[in-house]
């Protein structure tokens, strides 16, 4: 069961996708201005903290993602930043969060339920996703409560550890 934590992501965010015929790049340094994102559930821009603040509160369901799709077939290189941060009740954080590449039929609009699936699960169609989870969910097999994990499918992609292509324990507490 989730903690009824809040979660504040302060992410810098830069993507280049290339494919055979374009190339695009985006880069956001702050998130007071989310002019071509699209932000789902909780998730907001902040223009004071320049944050893009995921969840504000306990169990709550945010996402952020560019508006259009963007070619990633041929490769991608992405760079973000994020600092976790306890919420305005002063708790800890709650579940994660994950980066995530999908083509679900939802397009930008997917978001995942209320605590303990960060923001893209159960639900999910063809995706990718790498979870940042902070919180030891015994039913799904998380391991520790700092674990970095992978997650694919061409059908449904589940944040259960059974089913991760590959997780890591990071030395260092995110």
């Amino acid at each position: 069961m989730p903690r009824s934590l809040s979660l504040l992501a302060l992410i810098s965010l830069f993507l280049s996708a290339t494919s055979l015929t374009a190339q695009t790049s985006f880069y956001y340094p702050g998130f007071g201005a989310t002019a071509g994102l699209t932000l789902n559930g909780s998730a907001l821009g902040n223009g004071t903290t320049l944050a893009l603040e995921v969840t504000q509160a306990a169990r709550q369901a945010g996402s952020c993602y560019h508006a259009q799709l963007l070619p990633v077939g041929s490769g991608f290189a992405t760079t973000f930043n994020f600092r976790v941060s306890p919420g305005a009740g002063g708790g800890t954080i709650a579940d994660g969060f994950a980066f995530v590449l999908h083509t679900d039929p939802a397009g930008a609009s997917h978001i995942g339920v209320n605590g303990g699936q960060m923001g893209y699960g159960p639900n999910l169609m063809n995706g990718l996703v790498v979870e940042f989870d902070s919180y030891v969910n015994g039913g799904i097999g998380d391991t520790s409560s700092n674990e970095i994990s992978v997650h694919v499918n061409a059908g449904a992609v589940d944040n259960n550890e059974a089913l991760s292509i590959g997780q890591v324990t990071p030395i260092t507490n995110f």
